[in-house]
């Protein structure tokens, strides 16, 4: 690229003032150019053979290339280009960010459609982070010295932000100092999530290796903002698929030669690096200390990358299956992916009906309960069977209730319990059955409310405006153990008083544990109590004696007495 400082009409007037200086005067004609800021051009040099020479390769470290031997053609002086020290912003429908032509970093990173518990635009890079800590945008070098001089160079910006670049949706930035020089173009569309790059390093011509980073973790490294920054973490695509990188996993540097996409990313939120030729990707661990003085800690990633898309924003799959397939994969449903998926694309189905997440939750409830329906009745069936016995398992438990529990004789009872079961065709097991089924959906639509920013801020009714967020009145969670206790006085009295006792205290174990759980999951075990109650009711209608109450046989209605006739 020419500078604008040097058009092409300036370098031909130079070249013919070359031509007609005298050999005494091109001894100092070097300074004087240098002095006036034009280039020189090189003077006629004899041919001399290529055997007669050779270049000195350029030490570790060394800014410059070394001179060349005698007899080789000089270098010709370049102009500096630099800026200065600004920061300037821009802006579409859904992002605002703000940029430094200090390092040409991102320093901020704001969505204009998520807004932070004060109702700002979320801001996706730590503000107090202290200048060490990497920037989105910055360039990362081997060579120490490159790396000193280049994170704090100042580009020069065209057009210029200030005099009618504001509405420009692409900005070059350049930066030459000697034969280093550095062109970077930044396009922003009219909107949407992506930003592209392009990134040139040449010394003396000669490309640099580099890599662009893009900063130490998403959002603050506290958990101050809701959810949004839960699980910092970096994601690397390539060849194995994705794979996923915490805090723990990078304190030692981690290379990756290959990759399709590198990104730092948390709950809900994303910064990734995209590009067909993306390589040498890097992810480690950045620590500092927090103003109060405690230790901060969060993923840093980058990769090499010349033409790339940098996609800063929301981890919904809609959006970033629209950019490349891969990139849902940045979104870790954990190891039950096989139930969550389907159970999203269900719920997304209900809520384009009904326009509200949490009655979709509730309907999805409803259909899923409805799946267990066969389940639910061999339980009920099962627990009815073990009440039933309840009488010869206590005769059974009596005789050997002096018995040692390490004593030989033990083993005797269990087998007599066996084949009372095996008697009467119980399935021990049979009870705990559609709880151990449940539980993969409870645990699916639990890690699909924990990852889905669909649902984030999802208003249900009055006090519930954000399903992703616990209950503030905590009126779900307290119903949830109310239902659990009703489920339990419905249900068929079965095993021990003592395994009885213990079941009557998971009501509360369960509401404990479900006051700061999402209030989407909290509705969902809500509603799954409250179909399986009325599905008991239903039951004990259709067959009396599957109720947990003993069931009350008609009298036969006695003849008239046979007194004496009088």
């Amino acid at each position: 690229m020419t500078s604008e400082n040097s058009p092409k009409n300036e370098n031909e007037k130079r070249l013919f003032l070359a031509l007609i200086l005298s050999t005494g005067v091109l001894l100092v004609t070097p300074y004087f150019f240098r002095y006036m800021g034009l280039e020189q051009q090189p003077a006629p040099q004899p041919a001399i053979p290529t055997e007669s020479y050779q270049e000195t390769p350029a030490e570790p470290g060394t800014l410059y290339p070394p001179p060349l031997a005698l007899g080789t053609t000089e270098e010709v002086p370049v102009e500096d280009i630099s800026g200065s020290d600004r920061s300037f912003s821009l802006s579409n429908r859904d992002l605002e960010i703000r940029v430094s032509t200090r390092g040409g970093v991102l320093e901020s990173i704001r969505l204009l459609q998520y807004l932070d518990e004060l109702g700002e635009p979320l801001e996706l890079i730590d503000q107090n982070a202290p200048p060490e800590v990497p920037r989105p945008m910055a360039l990362e070098f081997s060579d120490p010295v490159l790396q000193r001089e280049l994170a704090s160079a100042l580009y020069k910006v065209t057009p210029d932000p200030q005099f009618g670049g504001r509405l420009a949706r692409q900005y070059t930035f350049t930066y030459q100092r000697g034969p280093l020089r550095i062109d970077r173009t930044l396009s922003l569309p009219e909107e949407g999530y992506v930003i592209d790059l392009s990134t040139r390093v040449t010394r003396a011509g000669q490309a640099v290796p580099f890599r662009i980073a893009l900063g130490a973790g998403t959002g603050p490294a506290t958990e101050a903002t809701r959810a949004d920054f839960l699980y910092p973490k970096a994601s690397v695509y390539g060849d194995r698929g994705v794979v996923h990188y915490y805090v723990n996993d990078a304190e030692e540097a981690v290379a990756i030669p290959v990759a399709g996409w590198v990104s730092v990313d948390t709950q809900y939120f994303a910064r990734i690096l995209l590009s067909e030729t993306l390589s040498d990707a890097r992810v480690s661990t950045v620590g500092w200390t927090l103003p109060d003085g405690t230790g901060a800690q969060l993923v840093s990633a980058s990769a090499s990358a010349g033409e790339a898309r940098l996609v800063v924003g929301p981890k919904a799959s809609e959006f970033l299956d629209t950019i490349d397939a891969s990139l849902s994969e940045v979104i870790d449903y954990g190891i039950l992916a096989i139930l969550v998926e389907p159970l999203l694309f269900l719920l997304k189905a209900v809520y384009g009906v009904v326009k509200n997440y949490g009655f979709a939750i509730i309907i999805l409830t409803f259909l899923i309960n409805l799946a267990l329906i066969p389940i639910r009745y061999k339980q009920i069936v099962s627990m009815q069977k073990m009440s039933a016995l309840q009488p010869k398992m206590k005769e059974i438990q009596n005789r050997y209730k002096n018995v040692a529990a390490k004593d030989p004789k033990k083993q005797e009872m269990n087998k007599e319990v066996m084949a009372l079961y095996q008697e009467h065709g119980v399935n021990p097991l049979g009870s705990c059955l559609p709880l151990l089924v449940q539980m993969p959906f409870l645990i699916a639509f639990y890690q699909m409310l924990s990852a889905s920013v669909e649902l984030r801020g999802a208003p249900f009714i009055l006090w519930i405006q954000d399903l992703a967020s616990y209950d503030p009145l905590y009126v779900t969670p307290i119903l949830m153990g109310a239902t659990m206790v009703i489920q339990q006085k419905l249900s068929p009295a079965a095993g021990d008083p003592t395994q009885r006792r213990l079941m009557m205290l998971m009501p509360v174990i369960f509401t404990v544990f479900f006051l700061k759980v999402a209030s989407g999951l909290a509705l969902y075990f809500l509603f799954s109590n409250l179909f399986g109650i009325l599905f008991q009711k239903g039951v004990e209608r259709v067959s009396p004696e599957l109720s947990s109450k003993p069931v009350k046989r008609k009298s036969t209605p006695k003849g008239p007495s046979r007194g004496r006739v009088k």
